[in-house]
């Protein structure tokens, strides 16, 4: 059986971010920097920067206070890759079932074991 497939729209991403707004101002945590995980992680990187007045980072500093921000934790492979210690990390989805490491992210909107496709994203023909 073929994974269900999550379609998420302009509008869902709006309310991602500005609901990962909310969880990282609560936090209390101080960011210095972004910095967005290329590609999938550019578009909802800059809707942070914007909204938390934070600029972003143009390459992985290593700092404590550098967001590290992707649009999915799929593996964590690649979040791991990304994020030295002491760095938190922003994300929309979160897959726990297909998680290959002890981390989650510290921040994220929902947990879905479906294929996702966001909206920057090609659609499949």
């Amino acid at each position: 059986m073929a994974p269900e497939k999550l379609l998420v729209s302009w509008i869902e991403i709006n309310d991602h971010a500005d609901l990962l707004t909310k969880q990282i101002k609560g936090s209390k945590t101080k960011f210095s920097k972004i910095f967005a995980i290329p590609r999938g992680g550019l578009v909802l990187g800059v809707m942070l920067s914007h909204r938390l007045g934070i600029p972003m980072a143009k390459e992985q500093d290593g700092q404590s206070d550098t967001l590290i921000v992707d649009e999915i934790w799929d593996t964590g492979k690649t979040a791991i890759q990304y994020c030295a210690k002491g760095q938190k990390f922003a994300c929309i989805h979160f897959k726990p079932e297909a998680n290959k490491t002890d981390k989650k992210p510290d921040f994220y909107c929902s947990e879905t074991d479906a294929w996702v496709n966001y909206p920057w994203e090609c659609a499949e023909k």
